[in-house]
C-alpha cells in the first residue's frame, strides 16, 4: 500500500535530508517499525496514520528511539493532564470565544522565506481572567500544534517561533500560572511535541515581569530557557530576530492583519471538529500498563524533577 504522505517542496526536503537526516528509501521502514510497536504498548490506543506519524520522525530528526518517547508521552500526557487535553471541541463555548478572540493566530508567510520556520502570535490577556483559565487558552494553542504537525511542512521541517503579546495581562492572568502549571507546559514542549520550538519571544510587559518570570524560570529545562527573550516593549530589539515585514500590520509589518488571520483560523479549527472530537478516544489505558499506571504525580513528582518512561 502507497504511504499517504504529503509530498514537501523541494527547499523543504533539502533541509529535511540535511537537518533532519530524512532518507526517503528509509521512510516506509522506519514507519513500520513505529507502527508495530505501537500495536505492541497493551495500554496505547495511538494513531497510526502515515502524515501523524512522520511529525514525530521528522521532529525528532529521525531516532526512532526519540520518536516513541515522544509518542508515549503525547499519549500519556493526554491521560495524565486531562484539565489541557479533553473535551477539545470547537463548539464548546468557552474555546469557541477564545478562538474568536484570536488567543493564538498564525502568520501566513514563515521566517526568511518559503522554507522558514512558521511564525504564531499569543495574547494572553485578551481573555476575562474570572470567566476563562489559562489552560483553556493552552488547550487552543495545543489544537492549533495538532493542526501543525499534520498540514504545516514549514513547522514540523523548520520549526516555530512563537510572539507571546502580554500588553493586556493583567496580575490576575499572571496569578493563573502556577508553578506547576509551567512545569506541565515545559514539559509538554519539551517532551510531548515533535515541532522545535525556535524561540518564544515576550513583548510588551508589564513592569516587573521579568523579576516574576525568574521565579519561574527553575521549572523550565535548559534547552527551553536558552530560547527565551523578553523583550519588554523594545520593538527593535524583537525586529532583530524576526524582521517586521514578516509580522502582522498592528506590529507594523506586512503579514496580514489580526482580524483576518483570526478569521481565517476560526475556519481551519471548524475543518478540524470531527478530528478533534475522534481525538477523545485516543489515550493511555494506564490500567493496562506493563511495570504499573502512569500519572502525573509519578511523572512531574513532587520536587519537579521528571520520570523517565521506558520504551521498548
Amino acid at each position: 500500500m502507497p504511504l499517504n504522505i504529503r509530498p514537501l517542496p523541494p527547499l523543504l526536503q533539502k533541509i529535511a535530508v540535511e537537518q533532519l537526516h530524512e532518507d526517503p528509501e528509509r521512510i516506509e521502514n522506519d514507519l513500520s517499525i513505529l507502527k508495530e510497536w505501537i500495536t505492541k504498548q497493551s495500554h496505547l490506543n495511538a494513531r497510526t496514520d502515515d502524515q501523524f506519524l512522520i511529525a514525530f520522525l521528522r521532529g525528532c530528526k529521525y531516532s526512532l528511539e526519540t520518536a516513541k518517547h515522544k509518542i508515549e508521552q503525547f499519549y500519556t500526557l493526554k491521560s495524565c493532564i486531562p484539565e489541557m487535553w479533553n473535551n477539545m471541541n470547537v463548539e464548546d463555548p468557552k474555546l469557541k470565544k477564545l478562538i474568536q478572540m484570536g488567543t493564538t493566530i498564525r502568520m501566513p508567510n514563515p521566517l526568511n522565506g518559503d522554507d522558514g520556520p512558521v511564525i504564531t502570535i499569543s495574547r494572553s490577556g485578551l481573555y476575562e481572567v474570572g470567566e476563562y483559565d489559562i489552560t483553556d487558552v493552552f488547550k487552543v494553542k495545543a489544537m492549533l500544534l495538532i493542526i501543525q504537525m499534520l498540514e504545516d511542512d514549514n513547522a514540523v521541517v523548520s520549526g516555530c517561533h512563537e510572539i507571546i503579546d502580554m500588553s493586556k495581562a493583567s496580575m490576575g492572568h499572571f496569578l493563573q500560572m502556577t508553578p506547576a502549571l509551567m512545569k506541565k507546559m515545559s514539559y509538554f514542549a519539551d517532551e510531548a511535541i515533535p515541532i522545535r520550538q525556535k524561540g518564544a519571544h515576550f513583548i510588551n510587559t508589564p513592569v516587573g515581569f521579568e523579576q516574576i518570570f525568574n521565579l519561574f524560570r527553575g521549572f523550565l529545562s535548559d534547552k527551553i530557557k536558552e530560547r527565551f527573550f523578553i523583550h519588554g516593549s523594545n520593538m527593535e530589539s524583537l525586529y532583530e530576530q524576526i524582521p517586521k515585514k514578516y509580522l502582522p500590520v498592528e506590529y507594523g509589518g506586512e503579514n496580514g492583519s489580526y482580524d483576518d488571520l483570526s478569521k481565517e483560523l476560526e475556519q481551519k479549527f471548524y475543518s478540524y471538529r470531527d478530528y478533534f472530537l475522534e481525538e477523545e478516544k485516543y489515550v493511555t489505558d494506564e490500567s493496562k500498563r506493563v511495570g504499573g499506571a502512569v500519572n502525573v504525580e509519578n511523572i512531574f513528582g513532587s520536587e519537579g524533577s521528571f520520570r523517565k518512561l521506558n520504551v521498548d
